[in-house]
């Protein structure tokens, strides 16, 4: 799941928050801030060919078949003991490894790393819940694509707009298809089709552990009520805010739902 959302977000990224819940002059996006498909020139674009290590979730036949069925691109793995040339990459990786021992809740990655001190204590005392993990992984990110590295004397988001303005740079959108079966990059679930005593949102909602979902055309589709008790197969957003539903007796409809109740103003996952 874990390699699906991030090939989601890489087309689809997470938006902006409103509001940051830290204060502080070093959290700030920096001018320019973003992800290269949140620009004009690369939305909806996908990838030529993707390069992955040989990681077994990388490998895996799901991954791998919905990854080319969604983006339309090849999958190419790293062979064993064949160095790459990939020194921004490598750099990236350093960077992102300092960013995470910053945080009181890192784990490290090796037994005898000092970053192993207690990191379950760690968020908790630094009140640090996995969706603002993900928030000020988002925002160093961000910030990184606009800032100069040493190595090129530009930023990776320049860098990659020069590509483009010299042609050097594949540009290929994900089709219309291939777009509108995005969600199913998503985290997936199975949920209940359930019917609303109150009408005032439509004749059902779709209950998954803990809360409903609701969405516009749910509220227009009154033969959903011969689904009513039946399985529903829900894709999940990172922040478990929204998703689609695909109800079994209707495989052919996908519906966009939102969550309802006090969870719904939150950032947070299912667990």
């Amino acid at each position: 799941d874990d390699v699906k959302s991030l090939i989601y977000d890489s087309v689809l990224p997470p938006p902006r928050p409103r509001s940051f819940r830290i204060e502080h002059p070093e959290w700030e996006h920096a001018e320019g801030a973003c992800f290269p498909a949140e620009l004009p020139e690369f939305q909806r674009c996908t990838w030529q060919s993707l390069s992955l290590d040989r990681a077994m979730q990388h490998r895996a036949g799901n991954v791998r078949d919905a990854i080319e069925r969604v983006t339309g691109c090849e999958l190419a793995f790293d062979k064993p003991a064949e160095a790459l040339s990939r020194q921004v990459i490598e750099g990236f990786f350093k960077r992102l490894a300092n960013f995470a021992r910053w945080l009181e809740a890192a784990t490290g990655n090796s037994p005898d790393s000092p970053s192993r001190r207690d990191s379950a204590g760690g968020a908790v005392r630094s009140r640090l819940t996995l969706p603002l993990a993900r928030e000020m992984l988002q925002l160093f990110c961000r910030n990184y694509n606009v800032t100069k590295l040493k190595g090129t004397g530009r930023s990776p988001l320049g860098a990659l707009l020069d590509r483009l303005r010299q042609d050097r740079c594949f540009i290929g959108r994900v089709g219309e298809q291939g777009f509108n079966n995005m969600y199913q990059l998503l985290h997936k679930e199975e949920a209940v089709l359930c019917e609303r005593v109150a009408r005032t949102h439509g004749p059902v909602c779709i209950y998954l552990g803990y809360e409903y979902y609701l969405g516009p055309e749910l509220s227009s589709r009154h033969e959903l009520l011969d689904a009513v008790d039946r399985a529903v197969d829900v894709f999940i957003q990172r922040d478990a805010r929204f998703g689609y539903a695909v109800p079994r007796a209707f495989p052919e409809h996908v519906f966009r739902i939102v969550l309802c109740g006090p969870w719904a103003a939150e950032p947070h996952t299912l667990k």
